[in-house]
Protein backbone atom coordinates (compact mmCIF):
# COMPACT_ATOMS: atom_id res chain seq x y z
CA UNK A 1 0.00 0.00 0.00
CA UNK A 2 0.89 3.73 -0.31
CA UNK A 3 1.75 4.18 3.19
CA UNK A 4 4.22 1.55 3.15
CA UNK A 5 6.09 2.74 0.67
CA UNK A 6 6.08 6.48 1.74
CA UNK A 7 7.13 4.71 4.80
CA UNK A 8 10.03 3.13 3.41
CA UNK A 9 11.40 6.39 1.05
CA UNK A 10 10.76 8.44 4.28
CA UNK A 11 12.85 5.95 6.11
CA UNK A 12 16.12 5.89 3.51
CA UNK A 13 16.25 9.75 3.07
CA UNK A 14 16.56 10.23 6.92
CA UNK A 15 19.00 7.67 7.08
CA UNK A 16 20.95 9.95 5.04
CA UNK A 17 20.31 12.67 7.21
CA UNK A 18 21.58 10.60 10.32
CA UNK A 19 24.80 9.29 8.07
CA UNK A 20 25.88 12.74 6.95
CA UNK A 21 25.20 14.45 10.53
CA UNK A 22 27.26 11.62 12.06
CA UNK A 23 30.23 11.89 9.24
CA UNK A 24 30.35 15.93 10.25
CA UNK A 25 30.33 14.86 14.10
CA UNK A 26 33.26 12.06 13.65
CA UNK A 27 35.20 14.68 11.03
CA UNK A 28 34.37 17.85 13.51
CA UNK A 29 35.09 16.34 16.54
CA UNK A 30 34.54 18.52 20.10
CA UNK A 31 32.40 20.89 17.82
CA UNK A 32 28.65 21.74 18.31
CA UNK A 33 26.53 19.18 17.10
CA UNK A 34 24.76 19.09 13.82
CA UNK A 35 21.27 17.86 14.29
CA UNK A 36 19.36 17.83 11.24
CA UNK A 37 16.69 15.91 13.06
CA UNK A 38 14.98 16.68 16.25
CA UNK A 39 15.32 14.28 19.14
CA UNK A 40 11.51 14.71 19.49
CA UNK A 41 10.73 13.75 16.32
CA UNK A 42 11.89 9.98 17.59
CA UNK A 43 8.24 8.72 18.39
CA UNK A 44 7.00 9.95 14.73
CA UNK A 45 10.11 8.25 13.12
CA UNK A 46 9.30 5.20 15.35
CA UNK A 47 5.68 4.82 13.74
CA UNK A 48 7.13 4.71 10.53
CA UNK A 49 9.51 1.27 11.45
CA UNK A 50 6.32 -0.71 13.06
CA UNK A 51 4.22 0.30 9.31
CA UNK A 52 7.67 -1.47 8.01
CA UNK A 53 7.51 -4.12 10.30
CA UNK A 54 4.28 -4.82 10.68
CA UNK A 55 4.13 -4.90 6.71
CA UNK A 56 7.04 -6.54 6.17
CA UNK A 57 5.69 -10.48 5.62
CA UNK A 58 3.05 -9.14 2.81
CA UNK A 59 4.62 -6.54 1.31
CA UNK A 60 8.31 -8.31 0.47
CA UNK A 61 6.67 -10.81 -1.55
CA UNK A 62 5.50 -7.70 -4.58
CA UNK A 63 9.15 -6.62 -5.27
CA UNK A 64 12.54 -6.60 -4.45
CA UNK A 65 12.82 -2.77 -2.97
CA UNK A 66 9.96 -4.23 -0.59
CA UNK A 67 12.21 -7.46 0.05
CA UNK A 68 15.18 -4.54 0.73
CA UNK A 69 12.81 -2.47 3.40
CA UNK A 70 13.83 -4.57 6.94
CA UNK A 71 17.56 -3.77 6.13
CA UNK A 72 16.53 -0.14 5.83
CA UNK A 73 14.50 -0.61 8.69
CA UNK A 74 17.27 -1.83 11.02
CA UNK A 75 19.35 0.22 9.39
CA UNK A 76 17.92 3.36 10.06
CA UNK A 77 17.66 2.02 13.94
CA UNK A 78 21.30 1.39 14.23
CA UNK A 79 21.94 5.41 13.17
CA UNK A 80 19.37 6.27 15.07
CA UNK A 81 20.67 5.30 18.05
CA UNK A 82 24.23 6.26 17.44
CA UNK A 83 22.47 9.55 16.50
CA UNK A 84 20.98 9.52 19.91
CA UNK A 85 24.54 9.15 22.14
CA UNK A 86 26.39 11.36 19.87
CA UNK A 87 23.96 14.18 20.65
CA UNK A 88 24.28 13.11 24.31
CA UNK A 89 28.10 13.23 24.02
CA UNK A 90 28.52 16.52 21.73
CA UNK A 91 28.00 19.89 23.14
CA UNK A 92 24.74 21.29 22.45
CA UNK A 93 23.42 24.63 22.13
CA UNK A 94 20.06 23.69 23.86
CA UNK A 95 18.69 25.78 26.44
CA UNK A 96 18.84 22.84 28.70
CA UNK A 97 22.30 22.21 30.56
CA UNK A 98 24.71 19.95 29.24
CA UNK A 99 23.43 17.25 31.83
CA UNK A 100 19.80 17.30 31.02
CA UNK A 101 20.00 17.58 27.60
CA UNK A 102 22.58 14.06 27.25
CA UNK A 103 19.84 12.08 29.75
CA UNK A 104 17.39 13.33 27.36
CA UNK A 105 19.35 12.07 24.54
CA UNK A 106 19.93 8.84 25.88
CA UNK A 107 16.25 8.22 26.91
CA UNK A 108 15.10 9.25 23.04
CA UNK A 109 17.17 6.12 21.61
CA UNK A 110 15.52 3.84 24.83
CA UNK A 111 12.11 5.22 24.00
CA UNK A 112 12.62 4.62 20.80
CA UNK A 113 13.54 0.90 21.02
CA UNK A 114 10.53 0.49 23.67
CA UNK A 115 8.36 1.06 20.74
CA UNK A 116 9.65 -0.88 17.86
CA UNK A 117 10.13 -4.37 19.79
CA UNK A 118 6.95 -5.06 19.96
CA UNK A 119 6.39 -5.72 16.34
CA UNK A 120 9.73 -6.72 15.94
CA UNK A 121 8.74 -9.52 18.19
CA UNK A 122 5.17 -9.37 16.34
CA UNK A 123 7.52 -9.76 12.98
CA UNK A 124 9.20 -13.05 14.30
CA UNK A 125 5.52 -14.78 15.00
CA UNK A 126 5.15 -15.65 11.73
CA UNK A 127 7.26 -17.86 10.82
CA UNK A 128 10.86 -19.52 10.67
CA UNK A 129 12.00 -17.99 8.04
CA UNK A 130 11.23 -14.64 9.37
CA UNK A 131 12.76 -15.52 13.15
CA UNK A 132 16.06 -16.34 11.25
CA UNK A 133 15.72 -13.22 8.96
CA UNK A 134 14.90 -10.45 11.93
CA UNK A 135 17.65 -12.68 14.02
CA UNK A 136 20.64 -11.79 11.55
CA UNK A 137 19.52 -8.32 11.54
CA UNK A 138 19.23 -7.91 15.58
CA UNK A 139 22.98 -9.93 15.12
CA UNK A 140 24.57 -7.51 13.15
CA UNK A 141 22.84 -4.11 14.59
CA UNK A 142 24.04 -5.57 18.17
CA UNK A 143 27.63 -6.30 16.52
CA UNK A 144 27.85 -2.56 15.20
CA UNK A 145 26.84 -1.26 18.57
CA UNK A 146 28.88 -3.30 20.55
CA UNK A 147 31.77 -1.68 18.04
CA UNK A 148 30.85 1.87 18.63
CA UNK A 149 30.47 1.01 22.59
CA UNK A 150 27.48 2.35 22.71
CA UNK A 151 25.18 3.05 25.69
CA UNK A 152 22.10 1.72 24.50
CA UNK A 153 22.93 -0.95 23.72
CA UNK A 154 24.08 -2.22 27.10
CA UNK A 155 21.02 -1.37 28.40
CA UNK A 156 19.17 -3.10 25.76
CA UNK A 157 21.22 -6.27 26.26
CA UNK A 158 18.78 -7.90 28.86
CA UNK A 159 15.86 -7.56 26.23
CA UNK A 160 17.72 -9.14 23.39
CA UNK A 161 19.57 -11.54 24.41
CA UNK A 162 16.84 -14.02 26.01
CA UNK A 163 15.10 -12.77 22.50
CA UNK A 164 18.02 -13.90 19.62
CA UNK A 165 18.92 -17.23 21.98
CA UNK A 166 15.38 -18.94 22.09
CA UNK A 167 14.55 -18.35 18.57
CA UNK A 168 18.06 -18.75 16.89
CA UNK A 169 18.80 -21.97 14.59
CA UNK A 170 20.96 -21.02 12.19
CA UNK A 171 24.08 -22.15 10.05
CA UNK A 172 27.21 -23.53 11.90
CA UNK A 173 29.11 -20.48 10.88
CA UNK A 174 26.95 -17.63 12.13
CA UNK A 175 26.82 -19.80 15.00
CA UNK A 176 30.04 -19.52 15.73
CA UNK A 177 29.89 -15.62 15.08
CA UNK A 178 26.67 -15.63 17.45
CA UNK A 179 28.87 -17.82 20.21
CA UNK A 180 31.73 -14.86 19.87
CA UNK A 181 29.23 -11.92 20.22
CA UNK A 182 27.21 -13.65 22.99
CA UNK A 183 30.86 -14.50 24.83
CA UNK A 184 31.57 -9.91 24.48
CA UNK A 185 27.90 -9.56 25.61
CA UNK A 186 28.94 -11.58 29.10
CA UNK A 187 31.66 -9.27 29.58
CA UNK A 188 29.99 -6.33 29.12
CA UNK A 189 26.99 -7.13 31.66
CA UNK A 190 29.71 -8.00 33.72
CA UNK A 191 31.96 -4.52 33.69
CA UNK A 192 27.77 -3.24 33.93
CA UNK A 193 27.67 -5.25 37.25
CA UNK A 194 30.89 -3.94 38.71
CA UNK A 195 30.69 -0.53 37.70
CA UNK A 196 26.76 -0.14 38.83
CA UNK A 197 27.57 -2.51 42.29
CA UNK A 198 30.56 1.20 43.27
CA UNK A 199 27.99 3.57 42.43
CA UNK A 200 25.56 4.93 44.86
CA UNK A 201 22.32 5.10 44.42
CA UNK A 202 21.10 8.18 42.65
CA UNK A 203 24.55 9.00 40.51
CA UNK A 204 23.83 10.22 37.65
CA UNK A 205 26.69 8.94 36.19
CA UNK A 206 26.92 7.35 31.79
CA UNK A 207 28.87 3.55 31.43
CA UNK A 208 30.77 3.47 28.56
CA UNK A 209 31.91 -0.10 28.32
CA UNK A 210 35.79 -0.80 26.96
CA UNK A 211 36.01 -2.16 23.88
CA UNK A 212 36.81 -5.90 23.82
CA UNK A 213 38.50 -7.15 20.91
Amino acid sequence: PKEFIECVSHIRQLSWLLLGSLTHCALHQGSISCMPIPLDAGSHIADHLIVILIGFPEQSKTSVLHMCSLFHAFMFAQLWTIYCEQAAAAPSLQNQNQTEFSSSAILTGLEFWSRVTPSILQLMAHNKVMVEMVCLHVISLMEALQECNSTIFVKLIPMWLPMIQSNLKVRDSVLINKSALFHNFKLHLISLCFSTSICQLGCSCVFRPSRTG
